[in-house]
């Protein structure tokens, strides 16, 4: 198919970044802001008040409660953080769906995170100079917090009701829908059944018009307007902010460099030793082609990179994950006609984009070495496993051919070598077949598929929270400098090392949960085909052993896990952040 972005509409997309967020930051950031008040450190709180208003929004609606006042007295930037006006596009079907795959396989999710998403970022030569200026990875001292943010983005926006719709008067939808569909659908005997809607005749003779009955819905409902919210609205909000930080903080022009007896204070002083921003050469710094690029890399990547390690994705699942990240990129201020939730037109965009600006480039190498290297915090060293996996995990998601572009060539080849690669084949074979026993067997037995989805979902969720590392940034602050930050107090060389060794203790829990869950899995196959041949000795065998390794899997993921959690090495000087 034929793609309807140009190159040349693409090439202007470089040149333009976020008009609405970077006057709000140039506001703040400014010395007029600073006269008014609106300094970084008081617009860090009010991203502390956003976080509230998100658990308890009942509070932004007392016109006396401190947090209303606070809101009220921060003028455009405390109002950017209010829900916003959803377009009619927004189907909270798709939402819900794309929720559900989430909850189901986070952890799977979190893996193509690292493997894929993560990677094609540093492909970009020319995106990858406002990462790696405005982050100082090449010194690998902050990957662990920005991972950390990335991952508490990802989570709030996929978990359920992340990015949810509300309402500004009472609406019973279940109802209603259930009305529409009944015209649509005559005899169909829809209503409400626990939580959802039911046809009380049975399956429909003939496939309802979807988009007819979303029409006939969302008219339904007029005299309402629907609003965008959530945890996740608030987390896209928040890192839309820090960009436009990032953006302003690239392209300042540096004062007059500091003198030996007044060192730099701040970025602005520290950008007067620094190349100036060449934005004819790289466009703006986190322009429009590349959030439009970052947005596929989650919204298409990750579920593309899902089936590559056997996880069947529907076309229909595929697209409400593109949905759900579409509501993101509107949040977060994306031009429109950047995005899609069409499934062949956002592979046209990403190999478009990735055609236009994917390259080799020093800086993105260093990059995903960094990530690496996070990675192998948490993979053990036996066996050479933490050399040997992170980038196997890359050249499977990327390909050869990329991923020879970010990978150091020691550690590519070190990957290609045919044990690597045998143990590699192997155990996504084996992944593989575990998710085909999962869709063909083990979701058709009681108990077990709910349950296996409510303890990978909570050890992801641990995962996530061990990635905070040592400094004292808040997620998403402004920070006071692009290319330093403090770190806690007490942190040495020691705590960093018996950090490290609480991750991999979290890193064999999670493995061996895992594992065990996948043997608990083919037992039962083997239980199964057993009972058909009537091999009672053989079934009762597997049975015991599918007892076994799922509740050995169980303990390792909720008991054992959480155990590890709460063991966290503690600063030997801690106190409040600020």
């Amino acid at each position: 198919m034929s793609s309807r972005w140009t190159d040349q509409m693409l090439q202007e997309a470089r040149r333009q970044g976020d008009p609405d967020a970077d006057r709000i930051i140039a506001e703040i950031l400014s010395p007029t802001g600073r006269d008014a008040g609106l300094t970084r450190r008081s617009y860090n709180h009010l991203l502390d008040l956003a976080t509230i208003l998100v658990g308890n929004p009942e509070l932004g609606l007392i016109s006396g409660s401190l947090l209303r006042k606070e809101f009220d007295e921060s003028g455009q930037a405390g109002r950017f953080f209010e829900p916003v006006v959803a377009p009619d596009w927004v189907d909270e079907a798709k939402l819900a769906r794309a929720s559900a795959i989430w909850e189901v396989d986070s952890i799977l999710a979190i893996a193509v995170l690292y493997a894929s998403s993560l990677p094609a970022c540093y492909l970009m030569k020319k995106g990858v100079p406002a990462l790696y200026r405005t982050e100082k990875l090449a010194e690998q001292a902050y990957i662990f917090q920005r991972i950390f943010e990335t991952g508490l983005m990802l989570e709030d926006v996929m978990k359920a009701g992340g990015i949810s719709i509300t309402y500004d008067n009472h609406v019973h939808q279940d109802q209603v829908l259930a009305e529409v569909l009944e015209r649509h659908d005559p005899g169909g005997r829809w209503a409400p059944h626990f939580g959802g809607l039911r046809r009380g005749a049975g399956e429909p003779a003939t496939a309802l018009d979807t988009a007819a009955v979303r029409r006939d819905f969302i008219a339904a409902k007029s005299g309402t307007t629907r609003y965008i919210w959530g945890g996740g609205f608030m987390a896209a909000r928040k890192v839309r902010f820090l960009h436009a930080a990032m953006r302003l903080m690239l392209q300042q022009t540096p004062p007059p460099p500091p003198t030996p007896a007044e060192p730099a204070q701040n970025f602005m002083e520290n950008a007067a030793s620094r190349p100036a921003w060449d934005v004819n050469e790289l466009g703006v710094p986190i322009n429009q082609e590349d959030l439009a690029f970052v947005l596929l890399t989650f919204g298409y990547l990750i579920p593309k990179g899902m089936e590559t390690w056997g996880r069947k994705v529907p076309r229909r699942d595929k697209e409400a994950f593109l949905h759900l990240w579409r509501v993101v990129g509107y949040t977060m201020g994306i031009r429109e006609d950047l995005m899609t939730d069409n499934l062949d037109e956002a592979a046209a965009l990403y190999q478009q984009i990735l055609k236009r600006n994917g390259a080799s480039s020093e800086q993105g190498q260093i990059l995903a070495t960094a990530e690496m290297d996070f990675l192998r915090s948490y993979i053990p060293a036996r066996l050479g496993l933490d050399q040997i996996v992170p980038p196997a995990l890359i050249i499977d998601q990327l390909g050869p051919e990329w991923a020879e572009m970010v990978i150091v060539k020691k550690d590519y080849d070190a990957a290609m070598r045919l044990v690597p690669r045998t143990i590699h084949a192997f155990v996504r074979g084996s992944v593989k077949t575990y998710f085909w026993l999962r869709d063909h067997i083990l979701r058709h037995v009681p108990v077990l598929g709910s349950t296996v989805a409510d303890i990978t979902a909570t050890a992801s969720n641990t995962l996530i929270d061990s990635w905070r590392d040592s400094f004292r940034r808040e997620p998403f602050y402004i920070p006071a400098q692009a290319t330093r930050w403090m770190a806690d107090r007490g942190v040495t060389p020691e705590y960093k090392a018996s950090l490290q060794a609480w991750r991999q203790q979290l890193f064999d829990s999670v493995a061996a949960g895992l594992l065990s869950i996948i043997t608990a899995g083919f037992a039962m196959s083997f239980a199964l085909v057993y009972f058909v041949l009537d091999w009672s000795r053989e079934r009762n065998i597997a049975l015991v052993v599918t007892i076994a390794m799922f509740s050995l899997g169980v303990w390792l993921l909720t008991k054992r896990l959480s155990k590890i959690a709460d063991k966290r090495p503690a600063l030997a000087d801690e106190r409040p952040r600020t």
